[in-house]
């Protein structure tokens, strides 16, 4: 099994911050955000890390990862350079879908930041052969306006998710 961490964004709402450094490697207590999911990537037997990102933060994510000691890292960059140009995390996943070898992949957002482990929903996937999806239940309408809204059906498959909802259902 591989990883996919997606780094690609602008972060557009964190300017002037982010306007010209990549949001996933911010440090948070010291360390960059990305390295917390490595932290969780690293325990399990995944065996290979794919940091997807853009043309623009390319350079940031080779200078970060020349520093580590950890070989089983490639950074990869996505074509776009500016906000405007922006793939998106599925468009990004496509363009770099033709490139990569048959394997099973654990697609994780960069800018999650999680403290428990991983193995479970790996051991899970495993188990089904069929794809898994983590979710977290919002504690409130504010973070469902930043994040996410997911609406899964009775079997628990998903009827319906929507990115940064302006007017979410419920939460």
């Amino acid at each position: 099994m591989k990883a996919i961490i997606l780094a690609g964004g602008y972060a557009k709402r964190m300017w002037p911050l982010t306007k010209d450094f990549p949001k996933t490697l911010l440090p948070i207590k010291g360390r960059p955000a990305m390295e917390y999911i490595l932290d969780r990537l690293l325990e399990t037997n995944i065996n290979a890390i794919i940091v997807c990102t853009n043309l623009k933060f390319k350079p940031h994510f080779e200078a970060w990862l020349k520093d580590k000691r950890i070989g089983r890292i490639e950074i990869v960059a996505e074509t776009s350079m500016r906000e405007e140009e922006k793939l998106g995390a599925v468009g990004a996943l496509a363009e770099l879908a033709s490139k990569l070898e048959t394997d099973d992949y654990l697609i994780v957002a960069g800018d999650n930041i999680f403290t428990a482990g991983i193995r479970g929903m790996i051991d899970f996937y495993e188990q089904k052969k069929a794809p898994v999806i983590a979710v977290i239940k919002a504690r409130s309408m504010k973070e469902v306006v930043r994040g996410s809204s997911v609406l899964p059906e009775k079997d628990m498959k998903i009827a319906r998710f929507e990115e940064k909802p302006a007017k979410p259902k419920s939460i």
